[in-house]
């Protein structure tokens, strides 16, 4: 199928794919193929089909025999960093925050966010529930997002990466956004309120499928780091 106008908002899906040894030798068709996110009603052939490229020697027909992805989500998202929750019975003394053990083995994703999307998307962090065989269990949740409509944060918070720290706690970092900022590292973490000064410095919306209430605490803003990093490259230079 050739890549017209109408799809490039919504298409090719960010594919999120699973490698089990029983897949060795199998190929998803990268990159000769894509995956549909949205396509008109006329077009579709569901979520995460398979395309053709144009200008490939391969036809739609024969990318369909490719593997499909075990998700296929929204355009434009740019998701650069997963990381999945491992729940632990024994954390560090005095730890807290930690997710639930209802999130164990769910995926968590940085959505960077889109630069040339007609209308901007991403710019958040979600997370993926995993069935207990290791296969997705729902689309993509908001775990970290601006207040719809706005995708794009005014602080200029763009997701990088993330992880979770030894008490259970998710760190993201941000890269920012170009003469705006927003270049800092955050943890979420399960308590009872956020910071006043993260709170509004993240008018996020909270889902309400996590218990108990979600607080974001800024950790550090990525100015003070580059300046300690400038410092030690003194030393060493001089």
């Amino acid at each position: 199928m050739q890549f017209i106008c109408f799809s490039y908002n919504d298409n090719p899906g960010e594919e999120l794919n699973r490698f089990p040894e029983e897949f060795a030798g199998y190929s998803w068709g990268y990159p000769y193929c894509w995956s549909e996110y949205l396509l008109p009603a006329h077009v579709s052939r569901g979520r995460g089909s398979v395309w053709s490229w144009p200008g490939t020697d391969y036809t739609d027909e024969e990318c369909q025999m490719f593997k499909q992805s075990e998700l296929s989500m929204q355009a434009h998202s740019a998701p650069l960093g997963i990381v999945f929750y491992e729940w632990l019975e024994d954390r560090p003394r005095n730890c807290t925050g930690a997710f639930p053990q209802s999130m164990d083995g769910f995926a968590f994703i940085a959505f960077h966010g889109s630069w040339n999307r007609d209308i901007p998307t991403g710019y958040k962090v979600v997370y993926v529930p995993f069935h207990g065989n290791g296969t997705v269990a729902a689309e993509p949740i908001d775990l970290l997002a601006h207040v719809p409509p706005n995708a794009k944060w005014e602080s200029g918070f763009r997701p990088v990466d993330l992880d979770f720290d030894d008490c259970g706690r998710l760190v993201i970092t941000s890269d920012g956004t170009r003469d705006v900022g927003g270049a800092n590292i955050i943890r979420v973490e399960l308590g009872e309120s956020a910071p006043s000064s993260a709170h509004s410095y993240f008018s996020s919306k909270i889902p309400d499928l996590i218990p108990g209430t979600m607080t974001i605490v800024e950790i550090i803003k990525y100015p003070l780091v580059w300046s300690i990093i400038l410092t030690c490259y003194s030393v060493l230079w001089f």
